[in-house]
C-alpha cells in the first residue's frame, strides 16, 4: 500500500467523544482481561461482571455492552450503583466507576485449597513467633527493636490468618 493511497484525515474528521468512547471502553478490556490473567481463568471461561456507578458514568459501557460481550466472554454483565455483597471478587477502579468480577464457582473448590494451605503456612510461622517470644532466654538477650518487630510480625500474622478464615467461610 503505498503512502498517497491513504487518506488523510482532518482534524474536523476526528469525533472526540467517539475517541472519548473507544479509549474508556478499551480501558474497560483491559482491566477485564488482566483480572482474568490474575485469577488464572483460562480463555474459554466465562465470566460474570459488576459494573458499579452513577448511571452517567456507566452509560458508555451499557451503550456498549455488546462489544464487551464480545471481545470478553461474560456469562453476565451486571449494572448497579451499589456493590452487591461479593465476598470472593476482584474489584478494579476505573474512574469514577468499580468494575467487580466475582470468583467463578468452577474455581471456588482451588481456592479453598490454596486458603487452607496459607492457613497452615500462618499457623506454623505463628507458632515459630510466639514460641521464640514465650523463651525467657531469648527474651533476656533480645534487643528490645527485634522484640518490638517480632510482636509486629505476630499482629500481622494473626490479621493474615483472620483475612484467611474469613475467605474460608464464604466457600463451600
Amino acid at each position: 500500500v503505498c503512502s498517497s493511497d491513504l487518506k488523510v484525515l482532518c482534524k474536523t474528521d476526528i469525533d472526540e467523544a467517539v475517541e472519548a468512547s473507544f479509549l474508556f471502553l478499551d480501558e474497560v478490556l483491559r482491566i477485564l482481561r488482566n483480572v482474568r490473567a490474575e485469577m488464572q481463568l483460562p480463555p474459554s471461561a466465562f465470566i460474570d461482571v459488576w459494573i458499579l456507578g452513577k448511571k452517567e458514568d456507566r452509560r458508555c459501557v451499557e451503550e456498549h455492552q455488546n462489544v464487551l460481550e464480545a471481545l470478553v466472554k461474560i456469562r453476565k454483565l451486571e449494572f448497579a450503583e451499589v456493590a452487591p455483597h461479593l465476598p470472593l471478587s476482584a474489584r478494579k477502579k476505573l474512574g469514577a466507576l468499580e468494575i467487580e468480577i466475582p470468583l467463578p464457582e468452577e474455581l471456588k473448590e482451588k481456592e479453598k485449597n490454596r486458603l487452607i494451605k496459607e492457613q497452615e503456612k500462618l499457623a506454623k510461622q505463628l507458632e515459630s513467633l510466639k514460641g521464640k517470644l514465650q523463651e525467657k532466654e531469648f527474651l533476656e538477650k533480645a534487643p528490645s527493636e527485634i522484640l518490638q518487630k517480632m510482636t509486629g510480625q505476630v499482629k500481622e500474622l494473626e490479621m493474615q490468618w483472620k483475612n484467611t478464615l474469613d475467605k474460608l467461610r464464604f466457600l463451600p
